[in-house]
């Protein structure tokens, strides 16, 4: 299980320029975020889009290699584990084909929820929690329960964050979504209509959220109370606003890409 997982709004505007810094212009597109985030009181350091640029210009050869049937060589450092990373430098190493689309997709995916987080408000739902682990495996539930209407709400609701990707898309990157990537690997991405039923299912009661939680996870009650709240304030924050909401997941830079 990741470190930490969050829920971040989705702005389509962010997705846009992302997918025009990739096909365009990098450096303007990411001015124009850059000026946004300020406007909203936030922007991260100037490393932080330094990093973010370098990354839509590998993202631009990734493709454009893919694209060609070219391979793409690329060094991978070794995971860094408490800001220190293990001694022997970067892996160097040459993708192609379905493992290039796959590489492509796990930093496309980290770059997408970079910027969400540097743009718009982001919400901490801590270790051992996502509503991704709500949805896997196999849970007993009682077939009236409100936590089976929840999980099968949830169910019905989630979408492939492939689905906002589409000017930029290669075939099979999606597979490199799912928490593999740092520092969000983007899981499940609930566009702006599913944000608004999921919001009306938790403003009636938070209880069948709970119930699922505490089934799924495996954690106390009272650990999935306030991180079920937490969930309840993304979704309604998110539906004030009319945009989407997507679940990633920070992994310390274990797969970082620079």
């Amino acid at each position: 299980m990741a470190l930490r997982v969050h829920l971040l709004p989705v702005e389509p505007r962010v997705v846009e320029l992302l997918s025009s810094a990739i096909l365009e212009d990098p450096g303007r597109a990411l001015a124009d975020l850059r000026a946004g985030a300020s406007r909203e009181g936030r922007g991260g350091s100037p490393e932080d889009w330094e990093s973010l640029a370098a990354d839509a210009g590998i993202l631009r050869r990734m493709r454009e290699a893919f694209l060609a049937g070219q391979p793409y060589a690329h060094e991978i450092p070794k995971p860094a584990w408490n800001d220190e990373v293990i001694s022997g430098g970067a892996e160097p190493r040459t993708f192609l084909g379905p493992a290039l689309a796959e590489i492509y997709g796990q930093l496309l995916g980290s770059t997408l929820g970079r910027l969400l987080g540097l743009s718009l408000p982001t919400w901490e739902l801590g270790s051992g929690y996502s509503l991704g682990l709500l949805l896997a495996g196999q849970l007993s539930l009682f077939p009236l329960s409100g936590a089976r209407r929840m999980r099968a709400r949830l169910s019905r609701l989630a979408e492939t964050p492939a689905t906002l990707l589409t000017p930029v898309a290669v075939a099979g990157f999606e597979t490199g979504f799912p928490r593999v990537c740092e520092p969000y690997g983007t899981g499940l991405y609930f566009p702006p209509t599913a944000v608004r039923e999921i919001h009306a299912a938790l403003a009636r009661s938070r209880k069948p959220l709970v119930s699922l939680g505490v089934k799924a996870t495996g954690l106390p009650r009272g650990e999935v109370e306030p991180i079920t709240a937490a969930v309840h304030e993304a979704f309604g924050w998110a539906a004030g606003h009319d945009l989407g909401l997507l679940e990633g997941d920070e992994l310390v830079e274990a797969y970082g890409y620079r």
